[in-house]
């Protein structure tokens, strides 16, 4: 079961992991000049793109699949603004695509890495007796 251990940490580490990831990695590895600096991907997306994806998979966490609805609204966010970049001139329409599965991408990954981690933790410590929790206790025996 994923708690708020697992929310609390992918919230913390996406938005930084993914904005690296654009800002210092993919940016200067594809090298397309736009405008003062590169265009490819679109920090801007990837940022929505990331807290769009997080506070889906916050709700999806906590609350389950019918609660999505309400993420809805934050949602339309990022093709409004991705498409405002692209008709403004500030990028293309592939460097939105592109920070736009970047961010989502990143939440998702780094989701599947806490789960992961968190499940190891999880096992190892009822492996060892030292701590787990009251409803997985063993039952007393007479």
């Amino acid at each position: 079961m994923l708690d708020d251990r697992f929310s609390a940490t992918v919230a913390v580490l996406a938005c930084p992991l993914a904005l690296t990831a654009s800002e210092l990695v993919g940016k200067p590895l594809v090298g397309r000049p736009e405008g003062a600096g590169f265009g490819f991907p679109s920090g801007h997306t990837t940022a929505v793109a990331t807290v769009v994806a997080l506070v889906a998979l916050i709700i999806y966490c906590h609350w389950h699949a019918r609660a999505l609805i309400w993420a809805a609204p934050i949602a339309v966010l990022l093709p409004v603004m991705s498409l405002s970049l692209v008709r403004g001139g500030e990028h293309l329409f592939s460097d939105t695509v592109a920070g736009g599965l970047l961010g989502c991408g990143t939440v998702l990954g780094l989701a599947w890495v806490v789960s992961v981690a968190l499940d190891l933790r999880q096992s190892r410590h009822t492996d060892d007796g030292i701590s787990a929790p009251l409803s997985e206790a063993p039952a007393e025996t007479s």
